[in-house]
């Protein structure tokens, strides 16, 4: 039982592991926390609006923050997609590129090996 556990608790942190290098899941958590933080501040406050509303405005605050940084998240994503689909297009005409390279290698072969053919018939000829 105490392998189970311990296995258990391995296999818990690795998710954990995967869950902080995930940045939705970073955020949810970090939001969930501070959430439930600010809930208690609510229940020890009662009801003084003198000491809600400036937790509202953090509230607020935070959950502008967490928009901003989805916002640049997503643009980041799509920047780096963009650039993918570019280096991928770059690398199709390098290939294309290299393929025609090896035509003209192999064509320039093929004239050298008949101009060499030429060469020793003309010298046959004039012998």
């Amino acid at each position: 039982q105490l392998m189970e556990t311990s296995q258990g608790a391995a296999e818990k942190k690795q998710k954990q592991i995967e869950a902080d290098e995930n940045p939705f899941e970073l955020v949810r958590r970090l939001s969930q926390a501070a959430d439930q933080r600010r809930f208690s501040d609510v229940q020890i406050a009662g009801n003084d609006p003198q000491v809600i509303e400036p937790l509202r405005a953090e509230a607020r605050e935070l959950h502008r923050e967490l928009e901003r940084s989805s916002t640049r998240f997503l643009e980041a994503q799509k920047a780096q997609m963009a650039m993918a689909h570019k280096v991928a297009d770059a690398k199709a005409q390098l290939c294309s590129e290299a393929d025609r390279c090896v035509d003209l290698l192999q064509e320039l072969s093929e004239r050298e090996t008949e101009h060499r053919s030429l060469s020793r018939d003309l010298q046959g000829l004039k012998e």
